[in-house]
């Protein structure tokens, strides 16, 4: 579905206007399985490209055509370049050109969900279209330049987690990718859960991070046993970086060890992006957790459309044995 022509003039696209690591082609190679799951839709006015929404498509069971999220993609949806200082009836004007172009360029599916990225605003144009809306937050520390301005807004909890758990782990980078994602699984089976996502997955996100530069594993192990009390995958792009996935040792809770871990993560990327985003959680322990850390809320949307009247039919039928 995607020539070559237009793989570069996205590519381009991406590389021009500093786009966010989640829509950057390597890693959409790497969360969709390949290239030839995923291609960009583009909006072009005298063959430049001043809009893309790039699509993962997935067939599900009896041949359902889904358009859908990959697995640790925060946010896909349109992008548009910069379209200057616009009068709001002349941005709203512009905006609904754009957004009405790539819907109409949308290949036809039997389900569509896609989260949006934190700076649109303006779903309207596709609410016309036929497409419902819900509102996600996540929570991002906004300017991570000045390290110590950024702990000082820490709530003195946080604080204290960090000089106690100073005392108890080594802070360390680069973990083996087989070696975290064993210690997730079995942090996952020790509290009753199970993990989500595959090796295989992780690996290729892991390498492609790596070999692009936007992203590590830091550690946290313990100064006397050299146990991991916790571990994070950090992503990053040049406007922002991502807590993209935790694992923490049960045992190991009350170790203060997951708060140094973001501490000194915004101290290693603070001269590689400008600010630090939790990746979001409607979980309101999660959600607490996350606002003590000085963080502000930032509200973002999910757009949703289910054109078969057999999905519609199963969505209802779930939602009213969860209500």
């Amino acid at each position: 579905m995607m020539n070559k022509e237009s793989r570069q003039k996205y590519k381009d696209f991406c590389e021009q206007n500093q786009l966010r690591v989640y829509y950057q082609p390597w890693w959409l190679d790497a969360v969709c399985y390949g290239s030839e799951n995923w291609y960009p839709i583009l909006h072009e006015v005298n063959g430049k490209v001043l809009a893309a929404q790039p699509v993962y498509i997935k067939r599900r069971a009896f041949f359902f055509k889904c358009i859908q999220m990959p697995q640790f993609t925060q946010i896909l949806g349109p992008v548009t370049i910069d379209l200057g200082n616009l009068s709001t009836s002349k941005l709203c004007a512009a905006e609904k050109s754009i957004y009405t172009d790539l819907t109409d360029k949308l290949p036809k599916f039997d389900y569509f969900i896609q989260t949006f990225g934190h700076d649109f605003r303006n779903w309207l144009p596709y609410y016309w279209k036929g497409f419902s809306q819900s509102t996600k937050y996540t929570y991002v520390i906004k300017n991570i330049k000045a390290v110590e301005d950024v702990k000082d807004n820490f709530s003195p909890g946080k604080r204290k987690n960090i000089n106690k758990a100073v005392k108890l782990v080594d802070v360390k980078f680069d973990l083996p990718p087989d070696v975290f994602y064993q210690h997730h699984v079995m942090t996952l089976k020790a509290t009753g859960r199970k993990i989500n996502y595959s090796y295989e997955l992780f690996k290729k996100m892991h390498d492609a991070c790596l070999e692009h530069q936007a992203g590590r594993i830091i550690w946290a192990e313990d100064k006397i046993d050299g146990k991991i009390h916790a571990a994070l995958f950090l992503i990053w792009d040049k406007k922002s970086a991502y807590d993209l996935i935790s694992t923490i040792d049960p045992k190991y809770t009350n170790s203060g060890s997951t708060s140094l871990l973001i501490y000194e993560a915004i101290r290693f990327l603070s001269d590689r992006t400008e600010q630090f985003d939790f990746e979001g959680s409607m979980i309101e322990s999660v959600e607490s957790s996350f606002r003590q850390f000085g963080a502000e809320q930032v509200a973002y949307f999910t757009i949703k459309k289910t054109p078969s009247k057999f999905l519609r039919l199963a969505e209802f039928i779930r939602s009213f044995f969860k209500a």
